[in-house]
């Protein structure tokens, strides 16, 4: 019965949000017909024969239309008069009818979300755009946006989209109740304050722990824009996650929307295999640390060259990066970072890109992060200027706060643009959404782990952390399998392969160069995602201050170091077709212990080396 109200509500909501749009329309409609009908019957009734006849008319007509008129219904009145005066209330309801609908469905979802369950929840200003709030509509999944003050525009607009829209404060412990959260499928929290982001966190996790038991665990997704307070903020809400049997994840929607991005060009980055990689950054803002991380580690898809990455920045700009430079002093490992000078223009003195020009090879991709209307210019000004700056065939990627509706139609000469811009980051995707929603997302970083459970029990390593099934693990070993599933497409297009067509059984053609050659790119893979989260080279190993002897070239690891990127390589190339594809019954769970009892099969380090990375 509540899915049939709720469906019924957002019909009703979306028809509302449509009359709201067109209102002006719908007013000038009916202004026209009922001033049309009415001069027309009061010609009937009143035929003139002079001017003053018609204008006499037109006042008529006009005390009609303005509700001065008897109310008397009487057969003496031509039927086009009755009409007329009859359709006069029209226009005024036109120019309430979306408030009148909102009136009667707000209150029916708000009834409604204390017996709904399998939810998605919003907390704070929305951060979808409206696009991929429609089409995750449309998929089923039922939006609640939660919100102290939104516009009532905005809700207008929401509501027509089929969105709940609940104005409340979050943090008084009954709002939760109504608002279900103890049966929502999914809460994502993004107030643009970290400190209260954690703490609505906790109490989200809390209250999630009155659910019924059974099914997928409820996640919790929570935006920390601050980089100097993620750490520990993210250790906190994922120990009351994990305790609470509740999946945690942080989000990042410059990382996520550049990783989503770069995935689906992986072939376009990788190039042929031949020569170094080349990225071309332009500005820093908004989520730059994260967006720039993931790209260096994208980055990896050579065996034996470090990526080059070229940053196009200003006075300022370059003062930040040189102070996350310096607490990186392993970067160079893994990127060829130089910086030019952002001074004359948008892109730089044409004296400064001549000369580096001259000592490095054509970008493969570009990313511009400035702000909106900075970010759009630059894009242009790349576009104008690509011979220039040798850019052609580059992807372009420019980070845009709010949803994107110009760069993908930008046109040239009067004809669409081959390969325009793409927007990312600002907003939340919605393949992030899916993704965090669709436990068959994971498989592939689920099997790793399970392959790594499977090694260690016949191994006999020194147990750790790292030594628990996938619900257990803290959220950072989570996403170190994460990350080396998701570089899957840039080592098979690292040797002209693509992850699309890509089977297990496909792993049997590959000769022994090849898998040479994935070893050394997952090796280089392994460091950047190392060094993304704070670890540098150290003699001996150790887990609390972040050292690793491994953080070196791959010739200087020693054979049995080699040989776990190999076998990493191998069992991500090679896992079974159901393992990474057959329908999770139970859960993350059944698929881990599953794998893990496959006995024999070798599995790789679990976002590690025989041990965890913290």
């Amino acid at each position: 019965m509540e899915r049939v109200l709720t469906k019924a509500s957002g019909k009703i909501g979306a028809a509302a949000e449509a009359a709201g749009r067109r209102r002006l329309a719908l007013q000038a409609i009916a202004g026209a017909v009922a001033f049309g009908l009415g001069l027309w019957g009061w010609i009937l009734k009143a035929p003139p024969h002079d001017a003053n006849g018609l204008l006499n008319d037109l006042f008529r007509t006009v005390q009609l239309i303005t509700l001065h008129f008897p109310t008397e219904f009487d057969g003496t009145l031509p039927w086009q008069l009755q009409i007329g005066r009859l359709a006069v209330p029209i226009v005024a309801f036109a120019a309430s009818f979306h408030v009148v609908l909102g009136a009667i469905t707000r209150p029916v979802r708000l009834a409604m979300l204390p017996l709904v369950s399998d939810h998605v929840l919003f907390f704070g200003t929305p951060r979808l755009g409206d696009a991929a709030t429609n089409r995750l509509v449309t998929r089923g999944h039922r939006l609640v946006f939660v919100h102290p003050a939104l516009e009532s525009e905005r809700v207008d607009v929401l509501e027509g989209l089929g969105v709940t829209v609940v104005t409340a404060d979050p943090f008084l412990p009954s709002v939760l109740d109504d608002l279900g959260v103890a049966s929502a499928r999914a809460v994502f929290v993004a107030t643009c304050n970290d400190v209260d982001d954690a703490n609505l966190a906790i109490l989200v996790v809390e209250a999630m722990a009155r659910r019924r038991k059974g099914g997928p665990a409820p996640i919790v997704a929570v935006e920390f824009e601050r980089d100097d307070l993620a750490d520990e903020l993210v250790a906190t809400v994922d120990a009351s996650a994990r305790h609470h049997a509740v999946r945690f994840h942080r989000l990042s929607p410059d990382r996520e929307g550049l990783s989503i991005e770069v995935t689906a060009h992986a072939a376009a980055l990788a190039g042929k295999g031949e020569g170094q990689v080349h990225a071309l950054v332009v500005g820093l803002v908004g989520g730059w640390r994260q967006a720039l991380s993931r790209l260096i580690v994208a980055l990896q898809a050579r065996p034996d060259a470090a990526p080059i990455v070229t940053l196009l920045l200003g006075d300022a700009e370059a003062a930040l990066f040189a102070e996350w430079r310096a607490a990186r002093p392993d970067l160079a490992l893994i990127a060829d970072v130089r910086v030019l000078p952002c001074a004359g223009g948008l892109i730089g003195m044409a004296a400064t890109r001549a000369e580096w020009r001259a000592a490095t090879p054509p970008p493969s991709i570009v990313v511009v992060m400035r702000e909106d209307a900075e970010g759009l210019a630059t894009a242009l000004a790349l576009r104008r200027d690509r011979d220039d700056l040798r850019a052609e065939g580059a992807i372009v990627l420019v980070r845009q706060g709010r949803e994107d509706r110009i760069l993908s139609r930008l046109s040239g000469d009067g004809a669409a643009v081959a390969d325009p811009p793409i927007a990312f980051g600002g907003l939340l995707r919605e393949e992030t959404i899916e993704r965090l929603l669709d436990p068959a997302s994971e498989r592939r970083a689920i099997a790793l782990h399970a392959h790594y459970l499977s090694r260690h029990a016949i191994e006999g390593w020194t147990p750790s952390r790292a030594v628990a099934a996938w619900e257990a693990l803290p959220e950072n070993l989570r996403d170190a399998n994460r990350a080396a599933a998701d570089h899957v497409p840039i080592l098979l297009a690292a040797i002209g392969r693509k992850a699309a067509t890509w089977t297990g059984t496909d792993a049997a053609t590959l000769s022994e160069a090849e898998w040479a050659v994935l070893a050394r790119i997952e090796h280089r893979r392994w460091a950047a995602d190392r060094i993304d989260r704070g670890w540098r080279f150290g003699p001996v190993r150790d887990d609390d201050a972040r050292r690793h002897p491994c953080l070196v070239p791959w010739e200087g690891l020693s054979d049995a170091e080699k040989a776990k990127d190999l076998e990493s390589v191998r069992t991500l190339l090679t896992l079974p077709i159901d393992a990474v594809n057959r329908p999770v019954d139970g859960g993350a769970t059944s698929l881990s212990a599953s794998l893990a009892g496959q006995g024999g099969r070798k599995a790789p380090r679990s976002g590690e080396r025989n041990g965890e990375f913290g």
